[in-house]
């Protein structure tokens, strides 16, 4: 489902299977994702230069990333990321599930909202690569840097490494 340009969306209860994306917002304000499963081919959610999201009791299993996301005003609560994907990346023929949030603000998107105020709460992350990850010197999240995240009573279990952040020109250490 792509949304651009949208305010006052609500999807509930609602699976979505296979294919890219399972919903892309763009310069969307007021979305509610509330109930929805989740089992894509790529990001389940995605989208850049969003305001004030909630996405709760959600089940997200993605062959790439859960978010890759940027939104100023995020409540994401009651959730579970599973990896690996059940269906196949479409160009990447992998099952392999990345981050459960990916920063994203491409430049060539002209992203001038950043991603801030984000609260992550009671939620579960199991068999993917990390749990976030921004690197300033990627080109999808080289335009705005994020700002306030918060998670809390988050529950990782077996990630490679559980957070991922790199400013400009920092690749050689991990955080």
């Amino acid at each position: 489902f792509l949304f651009p340009q949208c305010e006052k969306v609500r999807i509930s209860n609602v699976e979505m299977i296979a294919g890219h994306d399972g919903v892309h917002t763009q310069r969307c304000s007021d979305v509610v994702i509330d109930g929805c499963t989740f089992r894509t081919g790529d990001d389940s959610i995605a989208g850049s230069e969003n305001r004030n999201f909630t996405v709760r009791n959600c089940r997200i299993n993605s062959a790439c990333n859960g978010l890759r996301f940027g939104c100023d005003g995020l409540l994401m609560e009651d959730c579970v990321f599973q990896g690996p994907g059940e269906f196949m990346h479409r160009l990447e023929g992998r099952l392999a599930s990345l981050y459960a949030f990916d920063h994203f603000a491409p430049l060539d998107r002209k992203t001038y909202i950043p991603t801030d105020n984000w609260v992550i709460r009671r939620t579960k992350a199991d068999r993917m690569l990390s749990l976030y990850r921004m690197d300033r010197n990627e080109n999808w999240q080289e335009a705005q840097p994020a700002k306030s995240i918060v998670f809390e009573d988050v529950k990782v279990t077996n990630m490679q490494e559980p957070i991922r952040v790199f400013g400009r020109g920092s690749r050689d250490t991990a955080l």
